[in-house]
């Protein structure tokens, strides 16, 4: 499988692709832009597995049951934003 073809599969654009062919050797390039937001994405992603596994192991504690379904409302609308945006 291409480089190409693994970017192509994601729906979300996280990247720019620019391909240069050398005109003398035909020898072609590629270079991939990656989009800051999708820094963002893969992060809140990372961070809402943690916290759901910290909420886990900490059912007893309602502070940090509070502040996960703030985070859960907040990386919702980002995601919406994203979506609507980005992909």
């Amino acid at each position: 499988m291409k480089l190409i073809d693994i970017l192509e599969a994601r729906d979300f654009k996280a990247y720019t692709l620019q391909t240069t062919i050398d005109p003398e050797t035909g020898r072609s390039s590629s270079k991939v832009t990656y989009n800051p937001i999708y820094n963002v994405y893969k992060s809140l992603e990372q961070l809402n597995s943690d916290f759901d596994k910290a909420a886990e192991k900490l059912k007893d504690d309602s502070e940090l049951l509070a502040l996960q379904k703030e985070f859960n409302s907040l990386k919702r609308k980002i995601d919406r934003h994203i979506d609507q945006k980005y992909k």
